[in-house]
């Protein structure tokens, strides 16, 4: 089994919070967290749990912990989509990502596979301040046969974001005794404005002349 702790701390490293345990063993292997400060002073924390260490069900949980250091509520599910475990992962990062926008808003995503698929994709959803849901998942795109992950945000003007992550592609197979066929890794992304209404097309941000391009950061600047 494993576990999420949350700990405050000063800036020169003196605790201020004792450990606290944050997951509910809503399925026993927690792990790969991500934390986000919210405009009250909380912080949202989350996480991928998983009913086995390689297999089983996958669930995206947050939980909101107080300035104190108190967790505030009980855990919650983040991805509405039913996942398992990958079959074809395009990237070994599956943390999920955490975002606070302009408007205060908050922007999650993680990567997954639905239980009806043979790859992963990648998944957006932005709850409000207080860390209450504001949309449904959101069509970032990724929904194709490519195996998409390690997904990053970056917050626009008025409250808006970006969207970017990894998409390996899934070519077909070859007759038998064909050379494999190279699989070739680029960045994709996705602007949403503050409506989170989806922003002109598709994005492909690096050009495709390398067979692995992926792995994305991104920061926004004025």
């Amino acid at each position: 089994q494993m576990d999420i702790y949350f700990q405050l701390f000063e800036a020169g490293g003196t605790p201020l919070s004792a450990a606290v345990k944050v997951d509910q063993d809503t399925l026993i292997f927690a792990r790969s967290p991500s934390i986000v400060r919210m405009a009250d002073g909380s912080f949202l924390v989350i996480w991928r749990a998983q009913a086995g260490i390689v297999s089983g069900a996958i669930k995206y949980m947050a939980r909101v912990v107080s300035p104190d250091g108190t967790p505030k509520g009980d855990a919650f599910q983040l991805n509405q989509t039913e996942l398992t475990s990958e079959t074809a992962l395009g990237t070994n990062v599956d943390s999920p990502f955490a975002k606070r926008l302009r408007n205060s808003n908050l922007a999650v995503s993680w990567m997954g596979q639905s239980v009806d698929k043979s790859n992963a994709d990648v998944y957006l959803r932005i709850l409000k301040p207080d860390a209450s849901f504001l949309t449904d998942e959101l069509p970032t795109g990724a929904d194709t046969d490519a195996a998409e992950g390690s997904s990053v945000i970056a917050d626009t003007l008025n409250g808006g974001l970006a969207i970017f992550w990894t998409s390996i592609n899934n070519p077909p197979k070859g007759e038998k005794g064909d050379p494999a066929a190279k699989k070739k890794a680029i960045v994709m992304g996705r602007m949403f404005d503050q409506f989170a209404a989806q922003k002109g097309d598709l994005l492909q941000l690096t050009p495709g002349e390398f067979d692995f391009e992926g792995m994305p950061a991104v920061a926004t600047f004025e």
